[in-house]
């Protein structure tokens, strides 16, 4: 028996080709919503929440770290967009690529936990229960992918 077809193996040493296509599958997904939505007004971050982040995010790439107040939004997501700005100056649409990837690795991740999340201990030998956890790792990632 190989990785693949072994049920006690775990699902970390899954075949390296499934995880990719699972990142393949979902990062094609997102550029797909990315290119359809690029045409239209509401792509520029000019309000809400994307304007917010953006907004933080320039002034921490213009080297004002904080405003020595507590945060209002969620920190990381500032300071990797600032990152990014830093990197390859003001582009949304880098940064939305930068998005895609990272959505699309979010989706691996929980392709990984649903066996783990949801075979019970005791049961990782049990194809059924392996397979059903791969079912549940599935359905999660697809739904972040529609998310």
């Amino acid at each position: 028996m190989n990785a693949s077809t072994d049920p006690a193996v775990p699902p970390a040493r899954r075949p390296l080709f499934l995880l990719w296509i699972v990142f393949a599958c979902a990062l094609l997904a997102r550029l797909w919503v990315m290119f359809r939505a690029s045409d239209t007004p509401d792509f520029l971050p000019e309000q809400g929440d994307m304007k917010f982040y953006s907004d933080w995010a320039r002034r921490i790439a213009a080297g004002t770290w904080t405003d020595h107040q507590a945060f209002y939004g969620l920190p990381g997501y500032a300071y990797w967009l600032a990152l990014i700005y830093t990197v390859v100056g003001y582009q949304p649409y880098i940064a939305s690529l930068c998005q895609a990837v990272a959505e699309a690795c979010t989706v691996v991740v929980i392709f990984q936990l649903g066996p783990l999340a949801f075979v019970r201990a005791g049961d990782e030998n049990d194809p059924a229960a392996r397979r059903r956890g791969q079912a549940v790792g599935a359905l999660a990632g697809l739904g972040w992918v529609f998310c």
